[in-house]
């Protein structure tokens, strides 16, 4: 009588331990994917503060090239393509002149900045675009 009844347990532990190994597997299959996405953001993250600086410096220049005392104030000195540590950055200024209460002339400077990275299309993985402007009022 004992011996049948040992005969039927002895398949149950090769399921059970095929279906650990399953969940085990599965569990590591997520975890490897999670942290190749965690990656990929903060690398994600790290491209669009560059292209945001990259911006930032472009601007920065264009400013420097308007308001400098040793020339004269010009849109066409602060326009153009300059290339920042990889970033392509394109810079480009309006101008208007006017009158104002006070001042005899005025002067108002719209510049914009956009940056992306030199050789990159939109398409690849590391494309990163970002745009600043600023509007600079001078008396002349």
């Amino acid at each position: 009588m004992y011996p049948k009844k040992h005969q039927l347990n002895q398949g149950f532990a090769l399921p059970a331990a095929i279906f650990v190994l399953v969940v085990l597997a599965a569990v590591v299959v997520a975890m490897m994917n999670l942290s190749a996405t965690q990656t990929q953001v903060v690398n994600d993250s790290m491209q669009v503060s560059r292209a945001n600086w990259a911006a930032q410096s472009g601007l920065d220049w264009a400013i420097y090239q308007i308001v400098d005392d040793t020339a004269a104030a010009s849109c066409v000195d602060a326009t153009g393509a300059k290339t920042i540590d990889g970033f392509s950055v394109v810079i480009s200024c309006n101008s208007r002149d006017y009158e104002e209460v006070g001042f005899t002339n005025v002067t108002r400077y719209s510049l914009q900045a956009a940056a992306t990275p030199a050789g990159l299309t939109v398409d690849q993985p590391d494309y990163a675009y970002r745009a600043v402007e600023i509007d600079i009022v001078l008396e002349n």
